[in-house]
């Protein structure tokens, strides 16, 4: 089976140009080995086979947790007295304690800043768009520098703060509704291996709801990790992609640099140069066994297979290739055109087997379709 021109091209590239390729993908290698493993342009911890997976040195974490406590004074159909309610989806607001919210934040591997429970009071326009114009804000307990963990409890007196919420929806008047929600909120900080110093932010809650004689208290957890890489929030992000790219180009520059030495060994160069000559002239070429000129005969060398079918076109004759002797030969009367074919040891470094290297180029070629000869005469044949 014959092998197209462009594989043919690609191999002669191999086969010509292996230690520049070889070199090209030692580079490529060693240059993407360097960003994968030090975080250099990328984050050496993200998606890198190479970096270290033990999470205590490539992530810290960071996380918080609400509670509510509420004790029932008086026997109820529902409750008996002295019974305990711990983060219930509805608590009495008659006949039992005002509630008890405990809060907690830890954070692995940097340095809790403040911890805060804080009660929010947002009032909203009915005919509005949804969004609040009014917010106020009730620090129910704090706790600053608490280091690596803190907890902090306070108990919520619950019917103030419905009585509150009332009272503002009375102060704006109709068309405005008032809500309030109570969160708890960690501010920490971590510090990058560069040296820089990254401050977020975590909270879980919700908002508190009346509903007949009960109430909603929310309560919950949430939780932050993070890959101790250049935070996004500073040079914009490092995109994932950069990191799946250098991999990618490793692993293609060893299997490629692999392929060319092994390729090297089992291409000659000199036999895929000829391959690419007969299929570029092939159309033009007539293959003889023997020739023999007849009568005087004056023979003029050409310096390339280019010329030589150029001028088998140019005087409607055919191209005979001798191949017992390898030569190419255009007879016009009593003129013959040779050319042979260069197979010493530099063929294939200044010339192609007499193909100059610009001839190797995508250029106008006779057997191209966009090829028109000179005085535009058609190919013998057509």
């Amino acid at each position: 089976m014959m092998e197209s021109y462009s594989w043919l091209r690609f191999k002669h590239a191999l086969a010509t140009n292996t230690k520049a390729i070889v070199v090209a993908c030692v580079v490529v290698a060693l240059f993407t080995t360097t960003m994968l493993m030090t975080g250099f342009v990328t984050d050496a911890s993200a998606l890198s086979p190479l970096a270290d997976d033990d999470e205590v040195t490539s992530f810290h974490a960071a996380s918080v947790e609400q509670h509510a406590t509420v004790t029932v004074r008086n026997d109820t159909d529902a409750y008996a007295d002295g019974e305990t309610l711990r983060d219930a989806s509805l608590y009495p607001r008659q006949n039992a304690s005002d509630p008890t919210v405990n809060a907690s934040a830890t954070v692995d591997r940097g340095s809790l800043d403040a911890l805060n429970v804080t009660l929010t009071y947002t009032a909203t326009r009915a005919a509005g768009d949804g969004s609040g114009f009014y917010e106020k804000d009730v620090v129910v307990a704090t706790v600053d520098r608490p280091r690596s963990s803190a907890n902090v409890s306070a108990d919520l007196p619950i019917e103030d703060v419905f009585e509150t919420r009332d009272d503002l929806e009375a102060e704006f008047g109709d068309g405005v509704s008032v809500s309030v929600s109570i969160a708890t909120m960690a501010t920490y900080s971590y510090e990058t291996p560069t040296g820089r110093t990254v401050t977020r932010t975590i909270e879980t809650g919700g908002a508190i709801e009346p509903v007949g004689q009960l109430y909603a208290l929310p309560t919950g957890s949430d939780r932050a990790t993070h890959r101790t890489g250049p935070s996004p929030d500073a040079n914009g992000g490092v995109s994932p992609f950069a990191n799946w790219l250098a991999i990618v180009a490793l692993l293609s520059s060893l299997v490629f640099g692999v392929a060319t030495v092994v390729s090297d060994r089992f291409i000659d160069a000199d036999d895929v140069a000829r391959e690419i000559q007969w299929q570029r002239f092939r159309d033009w070429v007539t293959e003889v066994e023997s020739y023999t000129p007849q009568g005087d005969v004056n023979t003029v060398e050409v310096t390339n297979l280019n010329d030589l079918v150029n001028l088998a076109i140019d005087t409607n004759r055919r191209v005979l290739f001798h191949r017992p002797v390898e030569e190419y030969i255009v007879v016009e009367n009593d003129v013959m055109y040779k050319f042979t074919p260069d197979v010493g040891e530099d063929a294939g470094s200044t010339e192609l087997f007499g193909l100059r290297k610009e001839d190797l180029e995508e250029t106008e070629f006779p057997n191209f379709e966009n090829f028109e000869a000179a005085e535009s005469r058609e190919r013998p044949g057509d």
